[in-house]
C-alpha cells in the first residue's frame, strides 16, 4: 500500500530544522501533533486499505463459488435436458417396438392364414379322397344349363329326350352289322314256324394287327425286259408298316393320353410285337409327312378374326434330368392349334398371330402383350380366371365371395340363353349382353372396388380381386362385341390332353419331339372339331399328301370332309 504520512514528515522535519531556534522552540508542539496526527492518518488508511483488500480478497472467493455454482447449475441443467432427451428417445424406442410387434403380429397373422390355406390343400392332396384332393371351381356352364332345364315345361323336356334317344339309335343302327342265325335243336318235333324272335347284343370286336401278303405279279416281255406290277401306296418307299398303323400310334398317344410304352404292351396283348422304337418311328413319320398342312393351319388360325389362347407347362428330357417346355394352344372356330416352344415369352404369339388384327381371348399372361399392342388384336379377359381365383379364396369373406359367384354365373346364364336361342355372336346377341350382362358386370366391379381394401395385399382373396381390377377393360370387352366369348374355357379344355399326357408319360424326348406331338395334337383335335374320324383321316392323309394337284389346304379336316373324305376308302382292305 503507499506510504504518505512519512515523506510528509520527513518534509516537516526538514522545515522545522532550517528554522532559526526561537522558532523551531515555538513550533515543536506543533509538528509533535501534526506528525502524530500524519502517523495516525496514514494508520487509518492502513487499516481502511487493508480491510478493502480483505473484503476485495472475500468479494474474489465469493465470485469464485458463485461462477462454481452457475457452472454446476449449468451442468444440471445440461444433464436434466440430457436425461430429458434421452427419456424422449427411450418413448420413441417403445412406440417402434410396440409398432414392430404389431406389424409383425399382422404379418404373422397373415402369414398363419395362408400357410393355413397350404396346409389344407396339401392335406387334401395327400389324405383327402380323390373327389377332394383338387378343390375343384363349380362349372358355371353346368349350373346354367341345369337353371335352364330348370325352366323348362314337362312336355318341352320329354321332346328333348325323345330326340336324343333318336340320334342314339341311329348311331347304334349305323355300326356295321353281323347276323348270328342260332337253329333249334334238331330233337324238337316238327311244327309250324313262326318269324325269328329278335334282340339286339353290342359286343366288341378286338383290333388286330393283320399280316398282308403282297403278292406282286411279275412278267417277261418278248424283248426280254421284265416288268412288275407297282407297289401298293406307302407312307415311305419300301415301308413295311402301313398308313392305318401309324394313325392308330398317333392317334392313341394325342387323343387317348397313351403313352407310346404302354401302347406297346398293349399290342403286345393283342399278339403284335411291336418295339418302342418301331412305334417312335411311326409316331414322328407321322408328324413329318402332316408338317406342310400345320402349317397351312398356322397361316389360317393367324388371319383369324377371334382366336383364344392358353399355354401350359410341358417338361422336356435333358441330359440328367428334365426342363420346362411349353404347349400353348391357338382356338378358332375351325382349328386348334398347338405350338411347341421351350419359352414361355411373348414371342411365341406373335410367331402365330404376327401383326393380325382382330380379337384375341386370355387369361393375364403377359406373353400375349405383344400381339395385343394398339393397332394389333383386342384382348379379351376370362372370367372363369376371375371365378377361380374367389371361389379359391372363399374361406377369407364366404358371403362376400358367394354374392360375387352368383352375379357371375348370371353372366353365364345369360350366355346360354344365347346359344339356346342360336343368336350367338349375333346383333341379338350384343343386345342381349347390353341390357342384361352390362349392369351385372357394373355390380361385379363395384363391389369388389370397395371391398378390396378390407383385405390384406398378399392375402389370397385381395390377390384375385386384385386380378379382376388389373383386367377390368378385356373382360368388358364381350359387351362391345358378340364374337368375343365370357371365357377362355375353349383353349382351356383343349390343354387337358397335355396335362394328361404329362401325367401318364411325364415328358418328351427332346424339343423336335415336343414340336411333332404339337403337330399331331392339332391335326387330331381338329379332326375331332369338325366330327371327323382322326384315324380314317390320317391314313388317307399320309398317302394322299405326296399326291400331285392336291393342295395342303384341300387336305386339312373341314376340307377333307367336304371333298376327298366323301369318297376316300382304306388303302387295304383288311376285313
Amino acid at each position: 500500500m503507499t506510504d504518505l504520512a512519512t515523506p510528509a514528515i520527513a518534509d516537516l522535519q526538514a522545515w522545522h530544522t532550517q528554522q532559526n531556534p526561537l522558532v523551531r522552540a515555538l513550533t515543536v508542539p506543533l509538528v509533535t501533533r501534526v506528525t502524530d496526527t500524519l502517523v495516525g492518518m496514514q494508520g487509518a488508511l492502513d487499516a481502511e486499505v487493508a480491510q478493502r483488500q480483505a473484503l476485495a480478497v472475500q468479494l474474489a472467493v465469493a465470485q469464485q463459488h458463485a461462477q462454481a455454482a452457475r457452472q454446476e447449475a449449468q451442468a444440471a441443467q445440461q444433464q436434466a435436458q440430457a436425461a430429458r432427451q434421452e427419456a424422449h428417445a427411450a418413448q420413441e424406442r417403445i412406440e417402434a417396438v410396440r409398432a414392430e410387434a404389431e406389424a409383425q403380429g399382422a404379418e404373422h397373422a397373415v402369414a398363419q392364414q395362408v400357410t393355413k390355406d397350404r396346409i389344407d390343400q396339401l392335406e387334401r392332396h395327400v389324405f383327402g379322397q380323390r373327389s377332394e384332393r383338387q378343390k375343384k371351381t363349380p362349372d358355371a356352364r353346368k349350373e346354367a344349363r341345369k337353371r335352364h332345364r330348370a325352366e323348362l315345361t314337362e312336355e318341352q323336356k320329354k321332346a328333348r329326350r325323345e330326340a336324343a334317344a333318336r340320334a342314339r339309335q341311329a348311331k347304334l343302327e349305323a355300326l356295321r352289322t353281323k347276323i348270328l342265325l342260332l337253329p333249334l335243336d334238331p330233337q324238337v318235333p316238327e311244327g309250324r314256324a313262326l318269324p325269328h324272335e329278335g334282340s339286339v347284343i353290342y359286343e366288341w370286336r378286338r383290333g388286330e394287327l393283320v399280316r398282308i401278303l403282297v403278292q406282286r405279279e411279275q412278267r417277261v416281255l418278248p424283248d426280254g425286259g421284265i416288268v412288275t406290277a407297282p407297289p401298293p401306296p406307302q407312307v415311305i418307299e419300301g415301308g413295311i408298316y402301313g398308313p392305318a398303323l401309324h394313325a392308330k400310334v398317333a392317334v392313341t398317344k394325342c387323343l387317348d393320353g397313351m403313352p407310346l410304352r404302354r401302347l406297346e404292351r398293349a399290342f403286345e396283348r393283342c399278339g403284335a410285337p411291336l418295339p418302342i422304337s418301331v412305334l417312335c418311328a411311326l409316331f414322328h413319320r407321322s408328324a413329318l409327312a402332316v408338317q406342310p398342312l400345320y402349317k397351312a393351319m398356322m397361316a389360317q388360325v393367324g388371319t383369324a378374326p377371334h382366336v383364344s389362347a392358353d399355354e401350359t407347362p410341358q417338361p422336356v428330357l435333358d441330359e440328367d434330368k428334365t426342363r420346362k417346355g411349353w404347349m400353348w394352344v391357338f382356338a378358332t372356330d375351325e382349328a386348334l392349334l398347338y405350338v411347341y416352344s421351350p419359352s414361355r415369352g411373348g414371342k411365341v404369339a406373335e410367331s402365330v398371330l404376327g401383326r393380325s388384327k382382330g380379337t384375341l381371348t386370355v387369361d393375364g399372361h403377359t406373353g400375349y402383350n405383344l400381339v395385343t399392342k394398339a393397332g394389333r388384336r383386342e384382348r379379351g379377359g376370362c372370367w372363369s380366371h376371375g371365378r377361380r381365383g374367389l371361389f379359391e379364396a372363399r374361406g377369407y369373406a364366404e358371403e362376400l365371395v358367394d354374392g360375387l359367384l352368383v352375379l357371375m354365373g348370371e353372366l353365364f346364364y345369360i350366355e346360354h340363353l344365347a346359344v339356346e336361342q342360336r343368336i350367338v355372336g349375333t346383333d341379338a346377341h350384343l343386345a342381349m349382353r347390353k341390357a342384361r350382362s352390362a349392369p351385372v358386370v357394373d355390380q361385379i366391379f363395384a363391389t369388389i372396388e370397395r371391398e378390396v381394401g378390407r383385405f390384406e395385399p398378399r392375402t389370397s382373396i385381395a390377390k384375385a380381386m386384385g386380378y379382376m381390377l388389373n383386367q377390368r377393360a378385356p373382360l368388358m370387352l364381350f359387351l362391345t362385341d358378340a364374337r368375343v366369348p365370357l371365357h377362355n374355357n375353349l383353349s382351356e379344355r383343349a390343354l387337358r390332353i397335355v396335362a394328361l399326357l404329362r401325367k401318364a408319360a411325364l415328358f418328351v424326348g427332346s424339343d423336335e419331339g415336343g414340336e411333332h406331338l404339337a403337330m399331331l395334337l392339332s391335326m387330331s383335335a381338329t379332326c375331332q372339331m369338325h366330327g371327323v374320324d382322326p384315324e380314317p383321316w390320317l391314313a388317307d392323309v399320309l398317302i394322299a399328301v405326296g399326291e400331285p394337284g392336291l393342295t395342303a389346304e384341300d387336305l386339312l379336316p373341314w376340307n377333307w370332309k367336304k371333298g376327298r373324305g366323301l369318297t376316300a376308302t382304306p388303302a387295304y382292305d383288311t376285313a
